[in-house]
This record gives C-alpha cells, sequence and structure tokens, in this order.
C-alpha cells in the first residue's frame, strides 16, 4: 500500500522546486544582462578607449574596435566607421575596403561621414576605396550634386572612360549648367566620332563654364571637333572669338593651320607650321602631323614623308598619319614603302572601329571577361596604358 506524502514534506519539497525556478530565473537574468553587456556596453568602452588612443597609438585603436565590432555582431556602425578610417590612417586600403563590405545597408550612413572617408582615402591616393565609399552615398537625395561630383573625380583619376560618362549624365540631370560634366562628355565622345555629340557637349561647356581657363581648353577642343567635320567657317569663327575672348593666348597655331587647309590655303598654313616648328628645339607629334597633310596637300611629297615618319614612329596606331605616308611614298615611286604603310593603315582602323564596337559590348556585358580582356589588348595597342591596367584589375 502506498504511502501518504505528509504536508511538511510536499510543502518542502514544493518549496525547494520554486527555490530552483527562481535562481534559474536569476541565473537567465543574469546571462541575458551578461550577453546585454557584452553586446552593448563593452563594445562602447572599447571605443573610447581606442578614442584616446587613436593619435597616439592607431594600430592599437584599430585593434580594440575590430573587438568591438566582433562582440556587437558586426552591426555597430560607429564603430565600422572609425575603424575604416583608421585603416586609412594606416595604409590599408584592402582592409578599410572589406570593412566597409561588412556594414549593412551603408547607404544609409551619414553621407558628411562618407565625404570625411573619401577625402582621407583620396589624400593617400586610395581612390577606388573612395569610390565605393561614394557609390554608397550617391542614392541619398542630400548633398547627391556633391557626392556625384566626387565620384566623376576618383573615376577620372582612375581612367574609367564609360563609368565618368555616366556619373556626368547623372550630373547634368541634377545641374544641367555644370561645364566640367558637359565637358567630359565632350571629351570622351570625340575619339569615339560622335562629332554631333561631342560639339553639342563642348557648346553646352563654353556656353555654362566660368573659368577662364578651362574656357580656354573648351574653346579648342570646340575648334578640334568642327575642324574634324571639316567645317572651316565654324572653326574659323570659334576661333576669332577664342582670339577676342583671350588677346594674349598664342597656343592654337596648329588650330589655325588645320582651318587653312581645310580653306584650301595650305601655303598659308604651312607658313604658320614651319614658324612654330622652328621655334621649338623639340616639336610635339600633332606639329608635325598638321605640317605633314599640309605639305602632302603642297605635292611636297619627300618633306612630308619625313613629318610623317617622325609621328608614326612615336605613334605607330596612328592609321591616319600610315594612310597620308603610303600616299606620300606612292608619290615618290616607292611602292614598297608605300604598300606597307598602306597595310598599317587598314590594320588600325579595323583595330580602331574593334575597339568602339567591343567598348559598347563591356558596357552592356561588364562582367565578360573575354571581353573585358580583349578591350584591354586595344587599348594598349593604342597607347592607353592606364585604362588597360585598370580593366585588368577589377571590373568596374
Amino acid at each position: 500500500m502506498k504511502k501518504e506524502i505528509s504536508a511538511p514534506v510536499r510543502d518542502v519539497k514544493l518549496s525547494g522546486r520554486k527555490l530552483r525556478l527562481a535562481l534559474l530565473i536569476l541565473l537567465l537574468i543574469g546571462l541575458a544582462g551578461g550577453y546585454y553587456w557584452l553586446r552593448t556596453q563593452r563594445p562602447q568602452q572599447l571605443i573610447e578607449q581606442a578614442s584616446l588612443l587613436a593619435a597616439s597609438d592607431p594600430e592599437q585603436a584599430e585593434q580594440l574596435l575590430a573587438y568591438a565590432i566582433q562582440l556587437s555582431g558586426n552591426s555597430h556602425s560607429e564603430a565600422q566607421l572609425f575603424r575604416i578610417a583608421l585603416l586609412i590612417r594606416l595604409g590599408n586600403a584592402d582592409e578599410a575596403l572589406g570593412q566597409f563590405t561588412m556594414i549593412e545597408q551603408p547607404e544609409t550612413l551619414p553621407q558628411e561621414s562618407i565625404l570625411q572617408l573619401v577625402q582621407a582615402a583620396n589624400q593617400r591616393g586610395m581612390f577606388y576605396l573612395s569610390e565605393n565609399l561614394l557609390l554608397a552615398a550617391v542614392s541619398q537625395e542630400t548633398e547627391r550634386l556633391r557626392v556625384l561630383r566626387s565620384l566623376l573625380e576618383v573615376q577620372l583619376i582612375q581612367g574609367k572612360a564609360d563609368a565618368a560618362i555616366q556619373t556626368s549624365k547623372q550630373i547634368i540631370e541634377e545641374d544641367p549648367e555644370d561645364a566640367t560634366a558637359w565637358r567630359i562628355l565632350g571629351t570622351y565622345y570625340l575619339p569615339q566620332k560622335k562629332h554631333v555629340e561631342a560639339e553639342q557637349a563642348f557648346r553646352n561647356a563654353l556656353k555654362y563654364s566660368r573659368i577662364p581657363q578651362q574656357r580656354q581648353s573648351i574653346f579648342k577642343q570646340l575648334i578640334a571637333v568642327l575642324i574634324d567635320q571639316g567645317l572651316a567657317g565654324q572653326a574659323r569663327t570659334e576661333l576669332e572669338q577664342y582670339r577676342e575672348q583671350f588677346p594674349s593666348a598664342n597656343d592654337i597655331t596648329l588650330q589655325e593651320a588645320s582651318i587653312y587647309r581645310l580653306e584650301g590655303q595650305a601655303a598659308k598654313g604651312l607658313e604658320l607650321m614651319n614658324d612654330y616648328i622652328a621655334r621649338r628645339e623639340t616639336a610635339e607629334e600633332a606639329a608635325h602631323h598638321v605640317r605633314g597633310l599640309l605639305l602632302i596637300d603642297l605635292n611636297q611629297n619627300e618633306q612630308a614623308a619625313q613629318d610623317l615618319e617622325l609621328v608614326v614612329n612615336a605613334q605607330p596606331w596612328n592609321y591616319e598619319a600610315h594612310y597620308k605616308l603610303a600616299l606620300a611614298y606612292r608619290r615618290l615611286d616607292q611602292e614598297e614603302k608605300s604598300s606597307h604603310h598602306q597595310q598599317l593603315a587598314d590594320k588600325y582602323r579595323l583595330l580602331r572601329i574593334e575597339l568602339l564596337e567591343m567598348t559598347n559590348k563591356l558596357r552592356e556585358h561588364p562582367d565578360d571577361i573575354p571581353v573585358r580582356n580583349r578591350v584591354a589588348e586595344l587599348y594598349e595597342t593604342f597607347g592607353n596604358r592606364e585604362q588597360a591596367q585598370e580593366l585588368r584589375r577589377k571590373p568596374e
């Protein structure tokens, strides 16, 4: 027969269970409090310690911040931004970028904090890091124009032509009177033979620019695109306006000689170029190119060949110079040389067309590695080593 448990014994057992439950609750509360302290209070203490050490011992401060970020579950944006700043200061761009990529929703970070990091990174030549920081900040409406202009600057420094074009277009959407953005569009349209777009971009840039030195450069670019289109009258008009606005400037001899050539006055153009080259110990290839073209027009083929040989030796990809050189040698009855330069002219002309086509293809498929590598090869072929290196280094 089962024994009944007396009331006092039952009370003791019940009290024991209640005590154990109370102790368990207290333990859980303690653990929760400790966890809360580790996740919030301890990281804050570490951040404060890092702040005190940042000036005297940035390496130790950076390690404290890394620990604080780890304790916070990688969710403490203040510590993350602080650590990025220290890593920039320590010259560790890769780790700074790695820390930045760990931030959840970086587009919500304070823009001013991002811009301060960008300034520090730019001072140390960490332009790829700056670009990634700015791309995260560009989606915010406040200070958007300032961010876009900073982004454009670092893209230009890195030689990222396609990215710079897209950023320039975004800037113009925000501020249609931004002369620098218009000028950049024109500069990149010109080698693509998009003459109409380049001319309009340069005209807009000239319309809105208020900086004298910038206006001088834009004027010369506008004259160049008009010459490329064979628009002698318009080119002459812009040249006269340039002289009117900058009467002391004497840096448009090549453009004026080219206009004389379009006007059918090659002899006047040649006189200008002979004087220009004679006054210089070493003239640039462009000067010899212009004089070579004028000499061809005047049927002075031997002298033309000498100038154009200088050009193709310095710029082997210059298919226009090869073509005129082939013509000069043909007139001199030097068929072997003529054929050689005609073949080179055809080769580089086709490669230039391929570069334009492949660049457009890369813009549509930026992750296509074979296309990217081919564009890099073509850039190298045409003397653009910096752009080739940038393409090989990392995807845009």
